[in-house]
């Protein structure tokens, strides 16, 4: 009995040294990540300005249209482009800020924590981390908060690594079923949805 104790509690030593190395790693990762794309935000937001103040002088000007009529079209394709930019820079901040959150240093220890904002973290971090693995996965999420629960006294990492491997697990099935459904018949039509209710 001694022994088998023993084997159990170093393969928990492990799995907990594995854990911390894995946290670390991300932490390291992410905040790596944040430096560059902060500057991507940052210059994407000045350069929507400095493009909207140059539309904006051009009429102020009222050069002829001989002049604008090929500046205009430019400066309304760079604008969308910036907006497309800083769009998906405010995403990829969004994840990066949810990995710090989900590697910081775990205490194990419960504290009062409200439900929603870890489900809402953690199915954004799982979604986008699936996505970006599975490019042609899309799927619908449906999202029904019950504002009225009061604070759970939780493990809120743990709790999120549960919910983490839940999500995953439903993306993974609905990926499947969508490949199956386009093979079976050119008639069945199959949109992935997650419906998350608390």
């Amino acid at each position: 009995t001694a022994l088998t104790e023993l084997k159990a509690r170093q393969l928990q030593l492990i799995q907990k040294e594995k854990m911390a190395s894995l946290g670390e790693l991300t932490t390291g990762i992410a905040h790596e990540m944040q430096n560059p794309l902060n500057f991507v935000n940052n210059f994407a937001e000045l350069n929507t300005e400095l493009l909207i103040e140059l539309a904006e002088s051009f009429k102020a000007d009222n050069l002829p249209e001989s002049v604008t009529e090929n500046i205009t079209p430019t400066i309304e394709l760079l604008s969308d482009n910036m907006h497309k930019i800083l769009q998906h820079g405010k995403r990829a901040d969004s994840i990066v800020k949810n990995m710090l959150q989900h590697s910081r240093s775990q205490t194990g220890e419960m504290e009062l924590t409200n439900i929603n904002i870890v489900v809402k973290e953690y199915l954004n971090l799982a979604y986008h981390g699936f996505v970006t693995k599975n490019k042609l996965f899309n799927c619908t999420l449906q999202t029904s908060y019950d504002e009225t629960i009061e604070s759970l006294n939780i493990i809120p990492q743990d709790i999120g690594r549960i919910l983490i491997n839940l999500f995953n697990n439903a993306f993974y099935s609905m990926k499947e079923k969508s490949k199956n459904t386009t093979l079976l018949t050119m008639d069945d039509t199959y949109e992935p949805k997650l419906i998350v209710t608390t």
